[in-house]
This record gives C-alpha cells, sequence and structure tokens, in this order.
C-alpha cells in the first residue's frame, strides 16, 4: 500500500487500486484506515480488489490467522470496512475481531467500491453477494461470459441488480513480430508471478 499512496499522491485522474490486498493477512482496522487514507489522497479515485490469497500456510501464519479461515475471515472483513468507511465512531466486531468504539477517520466522501478477485466458483458467489465488481483471472473470452453469467443467476437470487456489479478481467500481455518473440517477453514477468502456468497464456 505504500508504493499505491506514491502514486494516488502524483496522479489526478487515474484509477488506482489493489489487484489483489489479501484481509485475512491484516488487521481489519489498520487495513480499513491505510485503504480510506489512500482514498483520501486520491481524492476518491480507489478501487479495493480483495481476494483470498495463495495457499502457502506460512502466509497467513505471518499474521496469526489459519489458511482454512481465510474466506470466512474476508466475508466478515468485507462490511466491517464498509461499516468503518461510513461512521466516525463504530463497534468493530465480528467472528475474528472484537473492537468497540472505534473512532475513524477521514471518513470517504464516496463509497470505496470493492471487488472481489478470482474466477472459482466461491470467488463468483462472492463477487454476487458482496462486491462491487468482479475482477476474473486469466480467463478466456467464453470464460469470462460463462463466469459473469452465473454472478448475474446468483446475484438476482440474492436480491441484487447485476448491473450494478462491475465485471473486469486481470491479464498479461505483450506485442513481439511473433507470437514466440512476444512470450520471451513476456515469460519473465509471469513465471516470476507465479499466478499462471505457461499452458494457460494463450487465448486461443
Amino acid at each position: 500500500m505504500p508504493a499505491l499512496s506514491a502514486v494516488a499522491a502524483r496522479t489526478t485522474k487515474l484509477r488506482v487500486g489493489t489487484s489483489i490486498f489479501v484481509p485475512a493477512r491484516r488487521n481489519p482496522v489498520l487495513s480499513a484506515h491505510a485503504l480510506a487514507s489512500i482514498d483520501h489522497m486520491s481524492n476518491g479515485r480507489l478501487i479495493v480488489g480483495v481476494g483470498l490469497g495463495g495457499l502457502e500456510p506460512r502466509d497467513f501464519q505471518l499474521a496469526n490467522t489459519r489458511l482454512d479461515q481465510r474466506a470466512r475471515i474476508t466475508d466478515g472483513y468485507i462490511p466491517l470496512y464498509r461499516q468503518l468507511w461510513t461512521n466516525p465512531i463504530s463497534d468493530a466486531t465480528g467472528e475474528f475481531y472484537s473492537c468497540p468504539e472505534v473512532g475513524f477517520g477521514p471518513l470517504p466522501k464516496e463509497s470505496i467500491p470493492i471487488w472481489i478477485g478470482g474466477s472459482s466458483p466461491a470467488a463468483i458467489d462472492r463477487a454476487a453477494r458482496l462486491g462491487d465488481g468482479w475482477l476474473s483471472i486469466f480467463l478466456t473470452p467464453e470464460q469470462f461470459v460463462d463466469g459473469s453469467k452465473e454472478l448475474d443467476d446468483i446475484a438476482l437470487r440474492g436480491g441484487r441488480d447485476p448491473n450494478e456489479i462491475t465485471r473486469a478481467n486481470y491479464m498479461f500481455g505483450a506485442i513481439g513480430e511473433t507470437t514466440e518473440e512476444a512470450e520471451c517477453v513476456l515469460r519473465p514477468a509471469v513465471e516470476g508471478s507465479s499466478m499462471s502456468p505457461p499452458s494457460r497464456w494463450r487465448v486461443p
């Protein structure tokens, strides 16, 4: 988030955001305050992309949480963020966190959008229930359409208007004279990210 703060401070029109932020690894009140501060510095240009994170237990042990709790923690922290962003004093309590009478500021002038990252059925379900947007990862156009239809169905069953949920797809890209040349440019970034195996690089 420090780097995002610097970008927010040096730009005036660009939307800035996280892709993705893992709520289960951080204190929710401190996270909500840091994100609200970035939104304040950017004059309301922040988008908060959240997700469950990777499958390495040690990453969660460092935060004194368990890997098998990350979904429930995330589901609990998202509404807690919104509660803190709209109340100068509130009780930050839930299954995994308790801190009564939290004073909070600066309050965002407008609601900070929260996009749910991930392409699994659980991520789509979470986006339909809790998200202002859905950020899928490395989907083909056909997969993106199918996932979007699934999101629509879940949102409607839950009484939400699907048209109010923004859709986006996280992708890597490179330009080259040939496919092989482009892959040579892209390979270091993709392999360094540990996010996508080479078999998923090409979209048919």
